[in-house]
């Protein structure tokens, strides 16, 4: 658990650092959302940047905290089923994190 713990927290850590890198590159306002004709219809500042790694700290602590309620749930009825558990959060951590580089990779070269 605490291998999978350490992966986690990695991951939006790792989410931070690239954060802070697109932060330094980004104009003082960045486009958020696009219309369908690839024009801009919502400018934020860029300290919106910062709003989706928050986000994943929120969902990697969220996900660790229900992995410890199922684990300790698990010990009381004798099973151990939990990396199931352990790879579809770690997973959707990662895809979280492909899309969060993405998306702002592309707000900022706008």
């Amino acid at each position: 658990m605490k291998k999978y713990a350490f992966f986690i927290r990695f991951i939006y850590i790792t989410a931070f650092i690239i954060g802070i890198i697109f932060f330094f590159r980004a104009p003082a306002n960045i486009p958020i959302h696009f219309d369908k004709n690839n024009i801009p219809d919502l400018i934020k500042n860029r300290w919106f940047i910062f709003a989706l790694p928050a986000g994943l700290v929120l969902i990697g602590e969220s996900f660790l905290s229900s992995l410890e309620l199922k684990r300790i749930n698990d010990h009381k009825y004798h099973q151990n089923d939990t990396s199931l558990y352990k790879w579809s959060y770690g997973i959707s951590m990662c895809l979280i994190l492909i899309i969060f580089v993405i998306t702002m990779y592309a707000e900022i070269n706008y």
